[in-house]
């Protein structure tokens, strides 16, 4: 057996032989356009690919020495998935919806491997049109929000219901039915401890305070989540919630933009507001001071116009917070290129028809 194989390797390399020098005439020979197939499978790839890997090594890691005696969290505001309703062109919403979906599946999932998370918040607006949708539509859109920000083990999930999840902006009142749907859809409590950090959620639409049992009130601290940021207006309701709450900061989203609130715990009359910019560092807060923090977490979707989008990162221990924006790639960036190479891709084809045509004309000259 051994040497009819031996006798084989002569023919073997010939054949070889024969398919290098084949391809390399093919190669050599081939028509110019395949050229621009491979220009657009190589933009694609960058684009869809390349892009997404390529973010990380600018997002800044939070360490975490011991897991135990810290808590790291992943938090997402208003991904707003696009329902079947409101595009300005109707007829590209299927289209408009596996885009959006698709680019909020890679970023988040980007984000969660590289935080590796003990608990992820979604602070509301899950859902673009939740608080318009029939029944039929809003379970279709739950069953695509959790296709792409997948329950994983070991992990604590928190929800909260924005005003595009229950109504709650004029003319979108907050009734019992879109609450009900809401919270059999993300059922969970409104105080829920892990380890030593209790996260409290705040009903700004229906002014509702939560309970808070003893435990919380011995925990080392307390965190306050709310849609609409809390600290931004200060009212009576807000007084209530942080006199019954005393957190030491508190997480919020709707305005789609970054920025950190500081304000004194006791007196909260001066407020100081800080935007959080893609150039900043790593933001960290001494919770012993007496001062209170609200973050803003920008939105995660570029549907929302914004241009500057990402995913909240912040480790808490015993002392202190630490946070960061983990900014994601422009969509609109990566669109705009994709234009402009189909643009260039016509105009390029629109001259060498131009070119053809010319040619043809000079060797079959019309009588």
């Amino acid at each position: 057996m051994l040497v009819k194989m031996v006798h084989l390797v002569p023919l073997l390399l010939l054949r070889l032989k024969k398919c290098a020098k084949y391809l390399f005439s093919v190669v050599r020979n081939r028509n110019p356009s395949i050229y621009y197939v491979y220009a657009i499978f190589l933009l694609v790839f960058i684009i869809e690919v390349v892009t997404y890997y390529c973010m990380v090594f600018y997002w800044h890691d939070i360490q975490c020495y011991d897991r135990n005696k810290c808590t790291r969290m992943l938090i997402v505001a208003d991904p707003q998935l696009i329902g079947l309703h409101n595009e300005v062109v109707p007829q590209l919403t299927s289209i408009a919806i596996w885009d959006s979906d698709r680019y909020l599946s890679k970023t988040f999932w980007q984000a969660y491997r590289f935080i590796d998370p003990d608990v992820v918040i979604f602070l509301g607006d899950l859902l673009d049109e939740g608080s318009t949708a029939d029944d039929k539509e809003f379970n279709l859109y739950v069953d695509r929000f959790y296709n792409i920000f997948e329950n994983q083990e070991n992990v604590l999930n928190i929800w909260i219901a924005g005003d595009n999840d229950i109504g709650g902006e004029y003319p979108d009142y907050v009734t019992y039915h879109k609450i009900q749907r809401f919270t059999k859809a993300f059922s969970q409590p409104d105080v829920i401890t892990y380890r030593d950090v209790t996260c409290v959620k705040a009903n700004t639409f229906q002014y509702k305070l939560p309970i808070m049992p003893e435990l919380a009130n011995i925990t080392n601290f307390n965190i306050v989540l709310s849609h609409v940021p809390l600290l931004s207006s200060l009212s009576s309701f807000v007084d209530k919630v942080l006199d019954a709450t005393h957190p030491k900061f508190l997480f919020a989203a709707h305005t789609h933009n970054s920025m950190v609130i500081t304000t004194r715990q006791k007196s909260r009359h001066n407020r100081a507001i800080t935007p959080i910019n893609p150039d900043d560092d790593i933001h960290v807060y001494n919770l012993n001071t007496g001062d209170l923090f609200e973050i803003i977490v920008p939105t995660c979707s570029y549907r929302m116009g914004t241009f500057n989008i990402g995913y909240g990162f912040a480790v808490v221990d015993k002392a202190s917070l630490q946070y960061t924006v983990l900014w994601s790639p422009s969509r609109f960036f990566q669109l705009k290129i994709y234009g402009i190479f189909c643009i260039v891709f016509i105009l390029c084809g629109l001259y060498k028809c131009t070119k053809r045509t010319k040619a043809y004309t000079t060797i079959h000259p019309t009588v």
